[in-house]
């Protein structure tokens, strides 16, 4: 399902085991390795040059290539809160996907939008919390932001606790170069708008594929860094905006779930390797 997120899967995944080896995307870049034949992709995800990407054999699973059910957690969207009260964006990604050179992006979109606060929730150990809020603090003073009162980085949270943070979110800030899975699928599920930066390849192209599915492709896909902050700090000041991209996602989502084209793709696919 993945070849990189743990090192004994890693190590084995060298090895010939069988006369037809293939990977999924859980990990979504090339292994790199010999005795792994075929990577299992979707063609919602891929560019048109995407097989030079990868030392696999590139097959894409039809769609979004996946038919998960609807997250049981997911709430209806809860009614906007009042006027005046601060916008609630929300990037809920890993602390491995917060890059340094991506703090100034977020500083400037608060530092333009000055009724809004931004909800981080790297996942991680205390110490490694310290570290990204020492990294980030000065970055976001530099550009006139107060962070102890507008950032908010969660230790790590519960599976209920993190939900209750994107029931709340008025705005999912999509990490950028490694974007969002499950967590974009959890956000777009509670018809939470994400904003998103597609890259050139897989990793950065999953909250594309949802958002595009969804046909918002025109409000929530950013074609650089300079548009993205500037679409974020739209959306932050314009709560109309926010509902009706809220509305269309509630009456589009199902496109996202429950599908079986990809479990059809994949029995095809293993029936004719």
């Amino acid at each position: 399902l993945d070849i990189g997120m743990d090192g004994t899967t890693q190590a084995l995944s060298a090895l010939r085991f069988a006369p037809l080896q293939c990977m999924f995307w859980g990990h979504p870049v090339s292994s790199g390795l010999a005795a792994i034949d075929v990577f299992i992709s979707a063609v919602a995800m891929e560019g048109a040059d995407a097989a030079r990407r990868y030392s696999e054999r590139l097959h894409l699973l039809p769609g979004l290539g996946l038919g998960c059910s609807t997250p049981p957690s997911a709430l209806p969207r809860q009614a906007a809160g009042a006027r005046g009260a601060p916008v609630r964006l929300v990037c809920a990604q890993s602390i491995y996907k917060l890059l340094p050179q991506h703090d100034a992006l977020f500083a400037r979109v608060l530092a333009a939008a000055p009724t809004a606060r931004l909800e981080l929730t790297p996942g991680a150990l205390p110490p490694l919390r310290e570290r990204l809020l020492a990294r980030m603090r000065p970055v976001f003073e530099a550009h006139g932001v107060d962070f102890q009162h507008r950032v908010l980085v969660h230790p790590r949270l519960a599976e209920d606790a993190f939900g209750r943070v994107l029931d709340d979110a008025d705005l999912v800030l999509d990490s950028i170069g490694w974007s969002g899975g499950q967590t974009s699928l959890e956000a777009l599920a509670r018809d939470v708008p994400v904003l998103t930066l597609p890259g050139a390849g897989l990793r950065s192209r999953h909250s594309m594929a949802f958002v595009d599915t969804l046909g918002l492709a025109h409000d929530l896909l950013a074609s650089d860094v300079d548009d993205y902050v500037a679409r974020a700090v739209a959306l932050a000041r314009d709560a109309d905006t926010r509902q009706a991209l809220a509305a269309a996602i509630g009456a589009r989502k199902a496109l996202l779930f429950d599908s079986r084209a990809a479990l059809l793709g994949l029995q095809d696919f293993l029936w004719q390797a």
